[in-house]
């Protein structure tokens, strides 16, 4: 301290105490005081920095005051922490307030000084500490003070920086967080607290595969941070969390911070919830696989195999995706009529097989019909299927049409996720494809098999036909030169009853080629029954015994009488020969809720179930060789489904079977005359009719029949010869629809010109599509082969009498 200073110098006791004077060198301020507040000691520094504020530190005035200017000059206030102005006579009051913690705590203190220029504001920061005498008590204290302007501005810039670095940080999409080298955590931004609200500053971070704090003991290799501060590395990893809303997908890095040496000394984890992108990316990869299944499985369905070892290895692919977490056991059911067949299956044991074979369609394994709400998760599976584990009831449709239903075992508690179903869908879709197109495949080889025999049976019915007829005429005209009592009569009638049998089969091969168009009519299958009855009695044996349950009160029926004679006759006939050591047939009708049903049971060997499922196929048959067409039931299922109906079949091995047509009901009443019967007196007439007929021996038959009646005959084997013979004449022409040189409708149209008011009758052994279409004309009907001169000379009778009267 210079001696010139306007400050007190302290008492020889006090200078022996002042610091030396190398004190007077140092860049801080240092001044001392006593206990009283009394300035003892300011370094030339402390005047630098404080000026003319340095009096602030002395002791008052005789005011009481601290000796400084109330309006310092050149506008320099210090501002400090003191307590106010002292009241007079208080000495102390010149201590600040940080300076009289020192003096009664004795332990040092510091604060900052700030000083307002008019170039700006000066911050001065001062220690504290206390000195003390002999005795040990603290005589004074010693300030050492520096100007920290630029560092208080630099850590003001600091902070300001940190907050803004912290605002971006804490509005980052990602976590981060700062571990330190012993695993510790230094910070962790806003994002962090969200994913992981348990993690503060100082505790050991959360281990990630353990969910887990503090970590799995020893080094965890799997964690991205423990092995960045080992190797100062980046790494990266992926880690899922359980929750109730299903897996949190985390996306871990790790960065190392190093020294200036390239030491590392902590480690930048950033954590980013990548559950919206991976459960995308799942998705994406569920729906890869799924296709990939899908696409399997379309693969297996395109293979022009058997329906059943597709279907068995549809079933293979199905059980073999890894990802479809069932029970190895499935089942496919198809519908057959009322009931529910098993098709296919995988896993079943032979009980299970026989007891499901085939249920009726309400029995459903699931507990409901394939046509009712499906899929049914976790259904009541049935005690013959397993009564531990629940089902999954998937349907298989056509057009909106059940067709059958698909069945998974399900592990128990287990609940199908939305990528099993859309699996099983498809699959489902994919089985009902494999089935229908087995089936259109069938229809189209049946078609075809249709088509041979409609051209067969065509050429078979015109020749067969005018044989039959010829026979049939020849023993019609012995009939009638035979006496009542003549022995031979009943040869006679047997040749008549043996043509009728022998036409059924053309009639039956006719029906089933749809060459034979049908003639619905209302009718009463009871009526049916009764007329066919005595015919059925002698195709059957002695042996067997036929026995009739009529409802008394059925419903009619739309039908073609004459082919639902031959469906009754084929059903018989099939009966029969089920039962080759005798046995019972039951004839029964019914009104069957909006059906009318006719079944016929039998007691014979029945069928297993292989034979049943095909026992309508065209040209199968069971029977020894030449014992059987394969077309009697085939013809029946086609009759029945002209006629809108439906044919169903029981039948178990040893216990008989019972084929039941179901038609539908009709309304209004059925007719009394049944087609077919005719009047015992053939009618004649006197008009000209002109015959062409290629068959020689047909054509002398009928040429006598028509004259043997009064009528005048023009006779020609072909159609020029016809066209030649014809004159105005003619009232009628009978004409063959096949002759050698035109076919007969071609023949009407052209003698028509010349003819048109007569009436045409057409003769074939069967109708195809243009005689149909002339016989619809007027004054055109048709006489189908083989038949009676009766039905001859009744038809052209009616021709006669319905054409139109001359202009």
């Amino acid at each position: 301290m210079r001696d010139n200073e306007p400050y007190p110098r302290a008492g020889p006791a006090a200078g022996k105490e002042l610091p030396s004077d190398a004190l007077r060198g140092s860049p801080d301020a240092i001044y001392v005081k006593d206990r009283q507040g009394r300035l003892l000691y300011l370094n030339p520094a402390g005047e630098r920095l404080l000026g003319p504020g340095a009096g602030a530190l002395q002791a008052p005035g005789p005011t009481g005051r601290p000796a400084v200017p109330e309006t310092p000059g050149g506008g320099i206030i210090i501002e400090s922490d003191a307590d106010g102005p002292p009241a007079p006579g208080q000495a102390a009051a010149s201590l600040t307030r940080y300076e009289r913690v020192v003096f009664e705590t004795g332990r040092p203190h510091s604060f900052d000084l700030s000083i307002h220029e008019e170039g700006g504001t000066r911050v001065l920061h001062f220690s504290l500490g206390p000195y003390r005498d002999a005795s040990g008590q603290v005589a004074g204290i010693v300030a050492v003070g520096r100007d920290v302007t630029h560092r208080r501005q630099e850590e003001h810039s600091l902070r300001k920086r940190e907050a803004q670095y912290r605002r971006v940080l804490d509005n980052v999409s990602v976590g981060i967080a700062v571990i330190s080298a012993d695993m510790r955590v230094d910070a962790v931004n806003r994002r962090m607290g969200e994913l992981f609200p348990g993690i503060f500053p100082g505790q050991r971070p959360l281990c990630y595969a353990s969910q887990e704090t503090p970590p799995c003991p020893g080094p965890c290799y799997c964690c991205p941070t423990q092995r960045t501060l080992h190797d100062g590395q980046v790494h990266e990893t992926m880690t899922r969390t359980p929750s109730p809303g299903g897996d949190i997908h985390y996306r871990i890095i790790s960065s190392p911070i190093k020294d200036v040496k390239g030491r590392v000394t902590a480690a930048i984890e950033l954590v980013e919830d990548v559950t919206p992108r991976r459960r995308a990316e799942e998705a994406l990869q569920s729906a890869l696989e799924l296709q990939q299944a899908v696409n399997a499985m379309l693969r297996v369905s395109l293979d022009p195999a058997p329906l059943q070892d597709v279907l068995d290895r549809l079933l293979d692919r199905l059980l073999a995706v890894p990802w479809f977490r069932v029970e190895k056991r499935v089942c496919v059911f198809l519908l057959d009529g009322e009931c529910l067949a098993l098709a296919a299956h995988r896993g079943l044991s032979p009980d299970a097989q026989r007891a499901v074979s085939r249920v009726p369609r309400d029995s459903c394994p699931c507990g409901v019909e394939p046509d009712g709400p499906c899929p049914v998760i976790h259904g009541p599976a049935r005690e013959r299927l397993d009564p531990e584990h629940g089902t999954w009831c998937f349907p298989l449709k056509a057009a909106d049409r059940p067709i059958g239903a698909i069945i998974l075992y399900a592990k128990p508690g287990q609940t199908p996720d939305s990528r099993l179903l859309d699996f099983v869908r498809a699959a489902a879709g994919i089985i009902a494809g494999v089935v229908l197109r087995a089936r259109a495949e069938e229809q189209f080889l049946q078609s075809q098999k249709l088509e041979i025999v409609g051209r067969l049976s065509g050429g078979v019915a015109h020749d067969l036909g005018n044989v039959l007829t010829v026979i049939l005429g020849n023993g019609y005209f012995l009939l009638q030169g035979l006496k009542p009592d003549d022995p031979l009569l009943p040869f006679a009638r047997q040749i008549s009853r043996s043509v009728w049998l022998a036409s059924s089969l053309t009639r039956q091969m006719l029906a089933f080629s749809h060459s034979q168009p049908p003639d619905f009519r209302l009718a009463d299958l009871n009526a049916v029954v009764i007329q066919t009855e005595k015919m059925l009695r002698r195709l059957l044996a002695e042996d067997i015994t036929l026995e009739t349950r009529l409802e008394s009160s059925l419903w009619p029926v739309v039908i073609d009488v004459v082919q639902f004679e031959q469906v009754l006759l084929n059903l018989v006939i099939n009966g029969r020969d089920a039962m080759p050591k005798g046995g019972k047939l039951l004839i029964e009708t019914a009104n069957a809720g909006i059906h009318v049903a006719l079944s016929v049971r039998d007691t014979g060997i029945g069928m297993e179930e292989p034979v049943r499922r095909r026992v309508f196929e065209p040209f199968f048959t069971t029977k020894d060789p030449g014992r059987g067409t394969g077309l009697g039931l085939a013809t029946v299922r086609h009759i029945v489904e002209l006629s809108g109906g439906r044919v169903e079949v029981e039948s178990l091995p040893g216990k008989g079977s019972v084929f039941r047509v179901l038609l539908p009901r009709a309304k209004g009443g059925s007719q009394a005359l049944m087609p077919g019967e005719v009047p015992l007196a053939a009618p004649g007439g006197r008009e000209t009719v002109l015959l062409v007929e290629d068959h020689p021996e047909l054509r002398a038959l009928l040429e006598a029949a028509l004259a043997g009646k009064g009528y005048q005959v023009l006779a020609a084997g072909r159609g020029e010869a016809a066209l030649a013979m014809a004159g105005e004449g003619v009232d009628l022409m009978l004409i063959d629809v096949v002759l050698p040189d035109m076919d007969g409708p071609e023949l009407a149209s052209r003698l028509a010109v010349r003819l048109p008011e007569a009436a045409v009758v057409y003769i074939s052994g069967y109708a195809g599509a243009v005689v149909q279409d002339a016989a619809s004309r007027s004054r055109s009907s048709f006489l189908a082969k083989p038949f009676s001169p009766t039905q001859l000379l009744t038809t052209v009778r009616r021709a006669l009498d319905q054409r139109r009267p001359a202009a």
